[in-house]
């Protein structure tokens, strides 16, 4: 009765779904065939694009599956820190799985409707009919256990700034992901696991929880000290710790016991988002995991704590035009006529080159045109080559800008064309056009609103 339930209720959003965004011009679907064709022409005809940049300390697997049709369900395992999985598309609305890897516990495509992952043993399978479930074999208790220890050292949610992960400086507001447990003994899993450790507490352990005040407190206390690589005993999951903070000795490395339940339990976890595309280019950033440790005292030991994985969309600092397509239609010198269009997220692209009269007769200038999606204009840049140079010792070629405009896209298309005996030569340079050798008699340079 469930999953007929859920069936039901994954048609009914697909369909408000799809009737949500009819105002915005998207097809109107007679079938979910019609609809899987309709949206993968939209979507792939434009070449838009997902990113799932791993922030993390951790190497993650990720699974990027549709609400609809598994057909376009795409993986990306043991996405090592700083690495991006980017794929196109196929459908408009995607769950993002991610697990923590082990090294063996792969995303696999299991059938044709069907993906599964192997984990302690177990195999943890997500089903996608006619809209995305995980498997009910995994008893609620079990997510209800993990989510409560991964809870107890969440991070509040936060705006950051990024750079270094993406091709525009902007922000992310991270935040928590939905938690399921992939086995059902999740609980016994982990506190066998906990247990275990509490029976190897060394003498330098115990000199750490003297010095942190935590001597008197039961062994078994959430800020009892542990060794790091008594908990991490992973390999992969250690080499990448030790990648991740390259000047950090490991092996004098500490955690507190509510850390270290945390960490078991995002072991045996599936952490859950999702995304829509929306015409142009979207970018995630996935962070969490181990934390650069602090020194303890004056000691040689060092202290990390486990975040569980958040997810934020990189946003630019400044839009602009960058969400639309670049439009630059154009007439070739014997009339023939064409048009391009770029993909949003061009960021700035170099439309056109003419040669132009310069302030002495025997002076060559050229003008360049130059489309800037966050600024939203046409920067218009004149360049003239300096003569003479040879006479000090320069034999190279100079060109010294004389003048930058920026005329605004904003309103109304730009045109660019060549002044009758003042300027010759007019070129489009765009990606994908007919020639940078083809002489052009004028072009046009606009954008078409795609969100």
């Amino acid at each position: 009765m469930k999953s007929v339930f859920s069936l039901a209720w994954s048609i009914l959003w697909s369909v408000s779904w799809v009737d949500a965004y009819r105002h915005q011009g998207w097809p109107q679907f007679s079938s979910l065939q019609s609809m899987q064709n309709s949206t993968e022409a939209l979507l792939s005809g434009g070449n838009i694009t997902f990113t799932l940049i791993n922030n993390s300390s951790l190497p993650l697997n990720v699974l990027a599956l549709p609400k609809i049709l598994s057909l376009y369900g795409v993986s990306s395992n043991k996405l090592m820190p700083n690495q991006q999985f980017v794929f196109v598309p196929g459908m408009a609305v995607y769950d993002f799985h991610a697990v923590i890897s082990d090294g063996e516990n792969d995303w696999n495509n299991a059938g044709a409707a069907t993906w599964a992952l192997t984990k302690s043993g177990t195999s943890y399978v997500v089903e996608v009919a006619v809209g995305a479930g995980t498997s009910g074999t995994i008893a609620l208790g079990a997510s209800a256990f993990v989510s409560t220890a991964l809870a107890a050292v969440a991070v509040a949610p936060a705006l950051i700034s990024v750079a270094a992960f993406a091709t525009f400086w902007g922000t992310a507001y991270l935040s928590s992901m939905t938690v399921s447990a992939l086995v059902k003994n999740a609980m016994d899993v982990v506190r066998d696991k906990l247990e275990k450790i509490g029976r190897n507490g060394t003498f330098e352990i115990y000199q750490l929880d003297k010095m942190e005040g935590l001597e008197n407190k039961p062994v078994d206390h959430p800020d009892r000290l542990l060794r790091f690589t008594d908990v991490v005993t992973e390999t992969l999951v250690l080499e990448t710790f030790k990648s991740s903070f390259p000047a950090v000795d490991v092996g004098h490395v500490v955690m507190t016991r509510r850390h270290a339940e945390a960490y078991f339990s995002a072991m045996v976890s599936e952490f859950k988002d999702w995304g829509l595309a929306k015409g142009f280019d979207r970018k995630w950033l996935l962070q969490g995991g181990f934390t650069l440790p602090k020194a303890l005292g004056l000691s040689n030991w060092s202290k990390t704590s486990f975040e569980p994985l958040r997810l934020g969309e990189i946003q630019r600092s400044q839009v602009g035009l960058c969400h639309t397509s670049l439009v630059i239609s154009y007439a070739t010198n014997d009339w023939d006529w064409g048009e391009l269009r770029i993909q949003s997220d061009w960021d700035k692209v170099v439309i056109a080159e003419k040669t132009v009269l310069g302030k002495r007769w025997d002076q060559t200038c050229r003008k360049r045109y130059i489309a800037m999606c966050e600024l939203a204009c046409l920067r218009v840049v004149e360049v003239c080559r300096l003569n003479d140079l040879k006479d000090i010792g320069i034999n190279a070629t100079v060109w010294d800008a004389v003048s930058t405009v920026d005329r605004s896209l904003r309103w109304f298309a730009r045109k660019i064309r060549k002044q009758q005996g003042r300027e010759w030569h007019l070129h489009l340079l765009a990606p994908h056009g007919p020639g940078s050798s083809i002489e052009m008699k004028e072009l046009s340079v606009t954008y078409a609103n795609l969100t």
